[in-house]
């Protein structure tokens, strides 16, 4: 990591939370209408998904909405906001209960649940209703030598594959971030207008020409 970056690691309250891998769940009726106007009955989200992973294609499933891995939640509602306000990405998971008790993930996203990921043999072990405590570690994470930035659900281990770096030269060393891409805020679909300490962004991917036209599709 750069030299010049400080966080303060040592400083973070490490603890554990727990949440049940999901029932998957269809609205009534079913039918999920896209910008085409077809409507159309589809897998999408919760539940243990075999065929997708994190690192696998974004586009071209015969899905909705669909979440990569293990998705969890916990039935008191707030149990299930501590769940989703603690945990970060980067978390280490482990399952509790279970045929697959003792296999270890790593907490990959957040969607309506917590998504985990597992390697496909511990999938297969693994059961609807199954208990994953996660060491949730990494809320209240600062940048101590660049206070004015923040950080949102950014477990240590994320913040140190970031590849954050200082620029030499610049005023206050000023901090860059390698992305695969920059996209402007008209992509922004559900999600921009709600709290962003607990639900996900979505991006208008049902616009194929704008997708094309940010080479995204």
């Amino acid at each position: 990591m750069d030299e010049g970056l400080r966080f303060n690691f040592d400083d973070l309250v490490e603890m554990a939370v727990t949440g049940d891998v999901s029932q998957p769940a269809v609205r009534r009726g079913g039918y999920v209408h896209w910008p085409d106007g077809v409507g159309e009955i589809l897998p999408g989200m919760y539940g243990i998904t075999y065929s997708a992973r994190v690192g696998d294609r974004a586009f071209g499933w015969a899905g909705d909405h669909v979440e990569p891995g293990v998705s969890i939640a916990h039935a008191d509602e707030r149990a299930d906001y501590a769940l989703h306000y603690l945990t970060c990405i980067g978390n280490e998971a482990e399952v509790v209960t279970g045929l697959a008790r003792g296999a270890r993930g790593v907490i990959t996203g957040e969607h309506a649940r917590l998504l985990v990921d597992f390697p496909p043999e511990v999938l297969e072990e693994m059961t609807i209703g199954d208990t994953i405590q996660i060491r949730t570690r990494g809320r209240g994470l600062r940048l101590e030598s660049h206070p004015g930035i923040e950080f949102k659900q950014t477990s240590p281990a994320l913040a140190r594959a970031l590849g954050l770096r200082t620029e030499a030269g610049t005023e206050a060393g000023r901090v860059s971030c390698p992305v695969a891409m920059e996209l402007p805020p008209r992509i922004m679909g559900s999600g921009a207008e709600l709290n962003a300490e607990f639900v996900d962004q979505d991006l208008m991917s049902g616009d194929r020409a704008l997708m094309a036209e940010l080479g995204i599709d």
